[in-house]
């Protein structure tokens, strides 16, 4: 799931569909875990990089806006990674940076930084459910664009086909509290160590929203990237797409970049 792969996942859900019921809780499968602990094992070793990614938001009616940004992602060797997002356009949220550290347990941490008030607010409980700068992605969902594997318990693995490419369905629910979804549901390629979709399910069951991701590449010696994450709202038909260029391994980032009293500077 990565980007940060995202990452954070061809819109694949249709305006207007009707919502699905999401399956019964899975038990816990080892087997189901092993698929994203692949995920895991194949991206290691990265380090750090850079990105810079254009974030387009489609209404219902038609109307869009661009917001464009940067992005920077820390591995961390003990497990996890550090995030961080600078906004660069359009003018009302020039200079908005939002700093998301997650740790191999699982426990994720955010902070963003508004320059209109000149602070910085660490985001926490219910705010993690919301839009992120007004996109279809929450702020849960940019924290998951990077695998970690204990955020979630797993069910077991069905071997499916999406696009023609075969992959393994597995049920995932979210181990963190405050989490906005009872479950998600992840194909995950069974060649390569890459998500390929995600449908996430509210708490009362109905499938929100869909996240595709595609245009996998390798860099760096055989780390995958996506270049496109599409997230459809199954809810209202809106859309955003996140179009990841640029992608620069090994460019020298300490954790020191990834310190919540440094983003006001």
């Amino acid at each position: 799931m990565n980007p940060l792969n995202l990452v954070f996942l061809s819109a694949l859900a249709l305006a207007g569909a009707p919502l699905a019921a999401a399956p019964a809780h899975p038990a816990p499968s080892r087997a189901g875990r092993a698929v994203f602990e692949r995920v895991s094992a194949g991206d290691k070793g990265f380090g750090d990089y850079q990105a810079d990614v254009t974030m387009l938001l489609k209404g219902a009616s038609g109307s869009t806006q661009t917001r464009r940004m940067r992005v920077a992602v820390l591995e961390d060797p003990v497990g996890g990674f550090r995030s961080l997002i600078v906004f660069d356009s359009p003018l009302d949220v020039q200079g908005t940076e939002i700093l998301t550290r997650s740790t191999g347990a699982g426990r994720d941490e955010q902070w963003i930084f508004l320059p209109a008030f000149n602070r910085v607010r660490q985001i926490s409980g219910s705010d993690r459910t919301a839009a992120f700068m007004g996109s279809q992605f929450s702020y849960e969902d940019v924290d998951s664009l990077n695998v970690v594997v204990d955020r979630y318990a797993y069910g077991p693995p069905t071997s499916v086909a999406l696009d023609g490419r075969p992959c393994e369905e597995v049920a995932c629910v979210p181990r963190h509290a405050g989490s906005a979804y009872s479950r998600l549901v992840a194909w995950v390629d069974a060649v390569d160590p890459v998500v390929r979709r995600i449908d996430y399910y509210g708490p009362s069951g109905g499938l929100l929203k869909t996240l595709a991701l595609d245009g996998y590449a390798r860099h760096d010696g055989g780390h995958w990237r996506a270049s496109r994450m599409t997230m459809t709202d199954r809810t209202d038909a809106k859309v955003t797409v996140m179009e990841w260029s640029r992608f620069r391994f090994g460019t020298g980032l300490g954790r020191a970049a990834f310190d919540p009293s440094t983003l006001a500077r």
